[in-house]
């Protein structure tokens, strides 16, 4: 726990502790409403361009996801930028949409995918004929058209020998639907097929269905289906890295709002009354303790948030107290 930065953190509590105990006295308090005021408080407080201001949110923006990029003979880039990653080692990202480029001998294609803060997803690129089709797992393609009903690809009861091909073409155009539609022409004796998995499962995809698409690969028998599992099986071991670093954020937000905290108690205990405020970050501070040590990062994250709002209604006490002193206001965002 030492490279969390528990002693800072023990510090800061330390300092919470004691000054719970003080009541102290407004600043101005024991002036007369019709005493002589400063040139700064005389400002109208529309001048005071920061005095509404709040604390940011620690370390905003922070969230990542993990990225495989997986094809034969295909050059990737992300956002614009050459990129590569593999099962061993991820492509980092920061959580969000993310325009993934894909380019082989013959042609190129590209998919928006939503990545979700915190999980690993791949995208895979892979040829059918004349095109080169990208769909993801893990992640959602917002560039496609969802489907909110589950897919039918149940036999029409009119075998098409070339229907498979014809669907897999379909694909080709990331058109979903009527690849799908053309799969229930796909003759029963090809839908066992390692192709007909490969389309079903990517359409699957590209319609917001991941888990229909994960079904379709574990259905498969022998080699084929052995190997859907592996590649399926180093997909899910990527997530108890993302739960890792997902703890370790919250453990550097909470370091991060308890020195501001301290910072904020520190330079303004002797003007502001922060017992009550001083009281509710304490026991926070012992929930995220129990919730670091039984690595719960729910409770750490409640944690986190409820002290962050402490915070912030702190920053907005101080500014009430001196609303039209701008030079009071500068001092609480130099502090927050």
């Amino acid at each position: 726990m030492s490279s969390l930065r528990w002693w800072g953190l023990a510090a800061g509590l330390a300092v919470v502790a004691i000054l719970s105990l003080v009541v102290l006295k407004a600043r101005g308090a024991s002036k007369s409403p019709t005493g002589p005021t400063s040139a700064a408080a005389s400002v109208d407080a529309g001048a005071c361009a920061d005095r509404h201001a709040l604390p940011a949110p620690p370390l905003e923006g922070a969230e990542s996801a993990g990225l495989v990029l997986q094809g034969d003979h295909v050059t990737f880039t992300v956002d614009g930028s050459a990129a590569f990653g593999d099962f061993n080692k991820p492509l980092r990202v920061s959580a969000g949409v993310h325009k993934v480029f894909a380019k082989d001998d013959l042609g190129e294609a590209s998919i928006d995918v939503r990545l979700r803060p915190f999980e690993a997803a791949v995208v895979s690129a892979v040829r059918y004929g004349d095109g080169l089709v990208l769909w993801p797992l893990g992640a959602e393609c917002t560039s496609c058209e969802r489907s909110v009903a589950t897919l039918d690809v149940e036999p029409s009861g009119t075998a098409k020998p070339t229907a498979l091909a014809n669907a897999a073409a379909a694909l080709a155009t990331q058109d979903w639907k009527l690849a799908v539609e053309i799969l229930r022409d796909v003759p029963v004796k090809d839908r066992q097929s390692p192709r007909f998995v490969a389309v079903l499962a990517a359409a699957s995809a590209l319609a917001g269905h991941g888990e229909l698409a994960r079904e379709a690969l574990l259905a498969q028998k022998g080699p084929a289906g052995e190997s859907a599992k592996e590649w399926l099986d180093k997909l899910d071991h990527l997530a108890q890295p993302e739960s890792e670093r997902q703890r370790e954020l919250a453990v550097k937000r909470w370091n991060n709002l308890t020195e501001r905290y301290q910072r904020l108690t520190e330079r303004f205990a002797k003007e502001a009354p922060i017992a009550a405020a001083s009281a509710r970050f304490n026991a926070l501070s012992e929930a995220f303790a129990a919730a670091t040590k039984d690595e719960d990062v729910v409770g750490q994250e409640a944690s986190v948030e409820s002290a962050g709002k402490v915070l912030s209604a702190l920053v907005s006490d101080l500014r009430a107290l001196q609303p039209n002193d701008c030079a009071w206001q500068s001092k609480v965002s130099a502090a927050m």
